[in-house]
């Protein structure tokens, strides 16, 4: 773990280019944690910070997607990208765009930060081949340090992860027009940051930020910190198989019944997905690339976390349903697998969302 106390540190990010490294970087304070994700030098994905599922699902929004709540982290959130591409729910340039933005915030609100802490978890990433896009650090960095210097110029004494609630808004209110007043003053209540008003008002952060100083500096609007909403994370449900017909299809009915999906299409570079993520229900097929279902569930089985986690096998016969118990699944189901067995398995195993 290496210690910087004079904010980010650029030097670190640009020997991982220099490098080729591929793994994550993590980057502690002491409010939260960041994660960027690399692949040969290049950033795949950035998430964390204290309000990582607040702007995750802003940029879904942004773009009118329906957001993803509760996902554990950036692994997650990046296979969501990739899945609802790969299945047409998502163009690349919007993808490239909302993975650009979470990067760019999260280089940005760490400017301001000293005593952070560095770590380097070794890691390949799962399906290169499949990869978004591949952000140059040096770039995605020098943007991020000259938006930061641009908010310092502004004399913005608050950051664009606060809140402003207002103290005044007797004297607010009269110095705003009538429709100005309505459309900011339920939104300057103390619950959503500055970046969360932009949006919802369409401007951006910096001339918003412009536009309220002189009311922070007058006393009518108090910044306060604010994190992430408490949320009951829905259960996690993995699926493994190559075919992106039955990924897709498993996706699509546990999604819309409530809880979180996860699809791996690669079983070897996907176990340790499935140790990271920590799926609550796994649909595991027989017949895999380069290995099989009861290997899988094998391997599982040993681990402690997974000795009670509900494995149930995609099987299109009687012999590998009855195999399928003998290794430890709680039960078969035969293919073409219909939407109803799915829903009953899962609610059999899980609680209701």
């Amino acid at each position: 773990m290496m210690t910087n106390t004079l904010g980010l540190d650029r030097r670190q990010l640009e020997t991982l280019k220099l490098q080729r490294f591929s793994g994550t970087l993590e980057v502690r304070h002491t409010t939260a944690v960041w994660e960027f994700y690399f692949y040969l030098g290049r950033l795949v994905f950035a998430s964390g910070g204290p309000q990582g599922q607040r702007n995750w699902q802003r940029h879904l929004l942004r773009h009118g997607l329906r957001p993803d709540q509760g996902l554990r982290g950036g692994l997650e959130q990046y296979q969501t990208l990739c899945n609802r591409f790969q299945w047409g729910g998502l163009g690349r340039e919007q993808a490239v765009s909302i993975i650009q933005g979470l990067v760019l915030e999260a280089l940005f609100d760490l400017q301001a930060l000293d005593g952070l802490q560095y770590r380097l978890v070794v890691r390949a990433l799962e399906n290169p081949e499949t990869l978004l896009t591949l952000l140059n650090v040096s770039e995605v960095l020098t943007q991020a340090e000259q938006e930061w210097q641009q908010w310092q110029r502004a004399g913005l004494i608050f950051a664009p992860h606060q809140a402003l609630t207002l103290i005044g808004p007797e004297v607010f209110q009269k110095r705003l027009s009538p429709p100005t007043y309505r459309n900011l003053a339920h939104l300057l209540s103390g619950e959503w940051n500055l970046r969360e008003v932009a949006q919802r008002v369409n401007l951006d952060v910096l001339a918003l930020g412009q536009f309220l100083l002189p009311y922070v500096q007058e006393g009518l609007l108090k910044p306060l910190a604010t994190q992430d909403a408490p949320r009951a994370l829905a259960p996690l449900i993995a699926c493994v198989d190559d075919s992106p017909q039955m990924c897709r299809l498993l996706g699509e009915v546990t999604t819309q019944a409530g809880y979180r999906y996860l699809a791996i299409q690669d079983p070897l570079q996907g176990f340790s997905t499935l140790l990271q993520t920590k799926p609550d229900l796994l649909f595991l097929d027989i017949v895999l690339p380069g290995t099989n279902g009861y290997e899988v569930c094998s391997r599982l089985r040993q681990v402690a976390h997974f000795r009670k986690t509900p494995i149930v096998m995609l099987s299109g016969n009687l012999i590998d349903q009855i195999r399928a118990r003998l290794v430890g699944a709680v039960a078969a189901l035969p293919k073409p697998i219909r939407p109803e067995a799915i829903l009953a398995i899962t609610r059999k195993h899980l609680k209701p969302t």
